[in-house]
């Protein structure tokens, strides 16, 4: 997707969207209570406009029609307190045209100046323009608009759809394509701009939703779809564009190609993550993604899962970067409108962690994640999972469940099908690398121990069978902690 839609700011989440009547956006603080719709201004269409969130200010552009003579672009800045939004006065930022303009998108660079891009349907090219202002107000900088390409655009998914990404020291570049053909990308160095460069070798499918973009430091990473595979390029800034590397294949799964992609940076470290979605029916619908884990330089090579037994899943519209350790992703359902509107995070990976408490009034056996507790069903739902089983002389893979614990809200009951919440191995578990020869590790609090020697594996009286073969690159999920070597585990 190229539009953002979703952020947290603080405590709260922030959802924008059109009610078909009004550009509205609700706010909850747990994910599951939700305000009721705030009214920004009128927006027939979640597509005509697109946000922008910048750690203290939200920016919004919106285009009032598509292919509608006489409209402008609006732009607008609102300042966030607590679950509010303060406006300024919307502004001016493209005077109306006789075709009017369609897909916009809004960024601010690294000094607040907002960004808007655009394509004229006067002339069918795509633009981007700035505002030498940052204090909410717009005023046209010098040189803007700025006509990207001299390519004209062929209408519908050839039409241009562009990306605005920020990079250092008021540096943008911006990343544009049309379905059918490659894409392409200028970067404007805070003063002037480049030659246009082809981005990718392979074409785009469409330029609504089939890419997305984002930077780390002064590098540009962009996930793509043609044909139905989902591919990655990366723009080194000192060296240029890489060659494609292919994340998913399309014989992996259904056709995702169009039905969305959206890309998030984790700033701290360039680790990324790639959303889409299948769109089949309840129980067959999904939405899934695949990371990129930075220090090791890889993608992970299967599929994480965000949803499951959805109905009709497309769109989904993840926050631009990682916020507290969490991703917010929106996405729409049914095949046909009224279209509902799902919120899911991918959780704080480094925040919680799942184990397994027992109680020990009746036996029952719960996964222990997020605030939740998830009552396992039955032995074979706990052997299905991956756990290990009880074995005289075997230190057990739960502990004893306190008051607190089971005092917890109940999650939905684990029958061994159904997905457990996290997204790493439990507290306890043993995870073993699939190369030939693949150490074997005990995880606990997404820390990796390597089990030194099979002496030291034997003493623990753990069994070969309970190993969760695993592939490598999921290794790299792990921080790594102390090699054992027949010492006290370092849980429960």
């Amino acid at each position: 997707m190229r539009q953002r839609k979703v952020f947290r700011h603080g405590d709260t989440y922030f959802v924008f969207y059109s009610d078909d009547t009004n550009m509205v956006y609700k706010t909850s603080q747990n994910a599951e209570t939700w305000s009721d719709a705030v009214v920004v201004r009128p927006c027939a269409l979640s597509a005509r406009f697109s946000i922008w969130y910048d750690g203290a200010y939200v920016h919004y552009a919106y285009n009032p029609h598509d292919i509608e003579p006489n409209t402008p672009i609006y732009y607008c800045r609102g300042l966030i307190s607590g679950s509010s939004i303060v406006w300024d006065a919307e502004q001016i930022a493209v005077p109306a045209g006789p075709r009017g303009y369609v897909y916009s998108v809004v960024a601010t660079d690294s000094s607040g100046h907002p960004w808007i891009g655009y394509l004229d349907y006067t002339a069918n090219y795509t633009y981007a323009t700035k505002s030498s202002a940052n204090d909410g107000t717009w005023q046209t900088a010098s040189g803007f608009p700025y006509k990207l390409t001299e390519i004209l655009s062929n209408g519908g998914i050839s039409s241009w759809g562009s990306i605005l990404v920020p990079l250092t020291e008021n540096k943008v570049y911006v990343v544009y394509g049309r379905g059918g053909y490659p894409l392409n990308g200028r970067l404007w160095s805070g003063s002037d701009w480049s030659e246009e460069e082809t981005a990718s070798t392979t074409s785009l499918n469409n330029n609504w939703y089939a890419f997305s973009a984002v930077a780390f430091h002064d590098d540009v990473h962009v996930a793509f779809v043609t044909g139905s595979n989902l591919i990655y390029i990366k723009r080194a800034y000192s060296t240029g564009w890489t060659p494609e590397e292919t994340v998913r294949f399309g014989s992996e799964g259904i056709d995702i190609g169009w039905l969305g992609v959206s890309l998030t940076i984790d700033a701290r470290n360039g680790d990324m993550w790639v959303f889409f979605s299948n769109h089949q029916p309840s129980p067959d619908g999904w939405v899934k993604y695949r990371r990129y884990v930075a220090s090791t330089g890889a993608w992970s090579q299967v599929d994480f899962n965000l949803a499951s037994n959805r109905d009709y899943p497309m769109r989904p519209s993840a926050s631009y970067q990682v916020q507290d350790n969490e991703i917010c992703v929106i996405w729409s359902e049914r095949s046909n409108p009224p279209h509902d509107l799902l919120f899911a995070t991918t959780g704080r990976p480094t925040a919680a962690y799942g184990y397994l408490a027992r109680d020990d009034s009746n036996g029952r056996i719960y996964y222990i994640y997020g605030g939740k507790k998830y009552w396992i069903m039955t032995p074979e739902a706990h052997l299905a999972y991956g756990f290990r089983p009880y074995r005289l002389g075997q230190q057990n893979q739960w502990k004893t469940a306190t008051a607190a614990e089971l005092a917890l809200p109940d999650g939905y009951a684990l029958n061994g099908d159904v997905p457990l919440p996290p997204l790493l191995l439990a507290n306890g578990a043993l995870m073993g690398d699939t190369i030939p020869g693949g150490r074997v590790y005990y995880v606990t609090g997404g820390t990796k121990y390597w089990i030194e020697t099979p002496a030291a594996f034997t003493s623990y009286g753990f069994n070969s069978d309970d190993v969760i073969w695993v592939p490598t690159d999921h290794l790299a999920l792990y921080s790594d902690g102390p090699d054992l070597t027949g010492g006290p585990l370092p849980w429960p």
